[in-house]
């Protein structure tokens, strides 16, 4: 596997991560804040919320711009995303946290704009995007069992800390070592359809 493609990989991890891993971690969530089922729900829900409205925005930025600034900057933004959970102790820095992880998790437009960069014809083109809906489906189920996990033998503060070094390592690595896939288009006019990625 070449390393572009383990980047791409990794960084849907990350993406499934924000979702998955944090789902045991809501009942311990709900009595730190003090907060109703609703309530400590909705981080779930503004989380995929705003990772469906980014999508189309930040795959355009992608072809502007080139996929590695934009796919940098949103695992960047991960990671705060991660340190205000560290940091926060009431509900709005929650929520505002869950925004931002929201926002730059919706980079699977950049993710596939990558893989289709990379596949040389149709049939690894195809076999690209089938290994990604794979590893998605995957870590859905295998998430939330490693937040039980984390839950076990820590804290919602465990997972907060995993997902934030995690997020560090990867944005080290397209820093040092992902090169563009693309040609950027500087002249490009970005418009806007969530249904159209």
């Amino acid at each position: 596997m070449s390393f572009q493609k383990t980047i791409i990989y990794l960084a849907l991890l990350l993406d499934i991560i924000g979702i998955s891993v944090m789902i045991p971690a809501f009942p311990e969530l709900k009595l730190y804040y003090g907060i109703s089922d609703f309530a400590v729900t909705m981080g779930l829900t503004v989380y995929s919320l705003f990772a469906f409205l980014a999508a189309p925005v930040l795959g355009q930025l992608s072809d502007k711009y080139g996929r590695k600034v934009p796919l940098l900057r949103c695992v960047i933004g991960t990671l705060f995303s991660y340190l205000i959970l560290l940091v926060s102790q009431n509900y709005v820095l929650f929520l505002i946290s869950r925004v931002i992880n929201g926002i730059t998790g919706g980079n699977i437009s950049i993710l596939q704009a990558i893989l289709a960069d990379i596949s040389p014809t149709p049939e690894e083109k195809a076999k690209n995007f089938w290994l990604m809906g794979a590893i998605f489906g995957m870590w859905f189920i295998i998430g939330p069992v490693l937040g039980a996990l984390m839950l076990k033998f820590g804290s919602a503060y465990t997972i907060f800390e995993f997902g934030a070094v995690f997020a560090l390592i990867e944005a080290v690595l397209i820093g040092v070592q992902f090169h563009n896939t693309n040609q950027p288009d500087p002249e490009r006019h970005l418009t806007y359809n969530s249904f159209v990625v």
